[in-house]
């Protein structure tokens, strides 16, 4: 009778593992970021692929947030390099990913339109 409750014991325990497992929620819906979107661009410029539609790393970002992440992913293809090298490549790598920011419109928000009075000066370093 000793040796049925050493196997029945770790049989429970696995059974109750197991049932855990199965009742685990679903996972959270997928969300793009301004991350997932330079590392999609990161990986097309890699694989020289030419993007032709908004990815789903990038589907639902502003205008803005494409355009960062599009620099940042040609930024790190091309390397550290003199500056001239550095904008050739630039140059070259751009058309891989050119369709992500002339494809993203830009937001609709309304212009803000100030008076004359309503204007001040910029903050020191803008």
């Amino acid at each position: 009778m000793h040796r049925m409750i050493r196997g029945a014991a770790p049989a429970a325990m696995l059974a109750a593992v197991l049932a855990a497992g199965c009742s685990a929620s679903s996972p959270a819906a997928y969300r793009a970021t301004a991350g997932t979107c330079y590392a999609f661009g990161v990986w097309a410029l890699e694989r020289h692929v030419m993007v032709t539609a908004v990815p789903r790393a990038c589907r639902g970002l502003s205008h803005a947030q494409v355009n960062l992440a599009v620099t940042r992913a040609i930024r790190e293809a091309v390397g550290p390099r003199p500056k001239a090298a550095e904008r050739r490549l630039a140059g070259k790598d751009s058309r891989y990913l050119g369709y992500l920011i002339g494809a993203v419109p830009p937001s609709r928000r309304p212009a803000v339109r100030a008076g004359i009075a309503g204007r001040r000066a910029a903050p020191a370093g803008w």
